[in-house]
């Protein structure tokens, strides 16, 4: 995936916590003040963006985890028609949750951005992962307060929803390429040609998966 972007030119950064390892390179940043536990994701990602518009003028950013493959042709394929300032999805089984509404949560597929979107959002990344605990606590689900993707899908809705464009995609899968989560049928009849991201992937199904559509290119 990672040679595959870079034979397309698209850029990878990875952001980690501010204690220093082997991975060297203008690839990784590390973040000052960040550490490496669970709930730092939250903040990584967010920082991790605010990086990206300070730095980088990039049309789109996509985010994701490690878990998770972008396939990046049909990922430029896509964007070259695609008018959303904000796109995601769960594949063929989304998942929802309510706070004051009802907001899209990507279980982990990942999500674009768009220079718009970003810069809007810009602004509130230093502080979101705490003001979104508090949404989390007044509501009760406590499940959501690690869940990064799902407070940037809150604030786009609820700050920005008349100022930018929302996609929902179904090509964006919460699973794996086989249509699996840990063992487990998630999404019947993928086809894994037409993905554009799938999660909860192994390091197994990177290498499978990979070599699968340098097979059928």
């Amino acid at each position: 995936m990672g040679q595959r972007a870079k034979e397309k030119n698209v850029k990878v950064i990875y952001f980690l916590g501010e204690e220093q390892t082997e991975l060297k390179g203008n690839e990784f940043v590390y973040l000052q003040g960040v550490d490496n536990t669970y709930e730092s994701a939250s903040v990584k990602q967010n920082l991790g963006l605010k990086y990206i518009n300070n730095h980088e003028n990039a049309d789109f950013v996509l985010v994701c985890g490690t878990d998770t493959y972008v396939n990046i042709d049909q990922l430029l394929l896509y964007l070259k028609t695609s008018n959303g300032d904000y796109i995601g999805g769960g594949g063929l089984n989304p998942l929802f949750f309510t706070m004051d509404q009802t907001y899209y949560y990507h279980s982990g597929a990942g999500f674009i951005l768009s220079r718009k979107a970003l810069m809007s959002l810009s602004p509130y990344l230093e502080t979101m992962f705490e003001s979104w605990k508090q949404q989390c606590c007044r509501y009760h689900v406590y499940y959501l307060i690690p869940a990064c993707d799902a407070a940037i899908s809150f604030y786009l809705h609820h700050v920005f929803k008349n100022h930018i464009v929302i996609k929902e995609h179904t090509l964006f899968y919460a699973c794996n390429y086989k249509g699996m989560i840990k063992n487990q049928l998630c999404c019947e009849n993928v086809d894994y040609k037409k993905i554009i991201v799938c999660h909860y992937m192994t390091l197994d199904d990177f290498d499978d998966y990979t070599t699968l559509l340098k097979e059928n290119c």
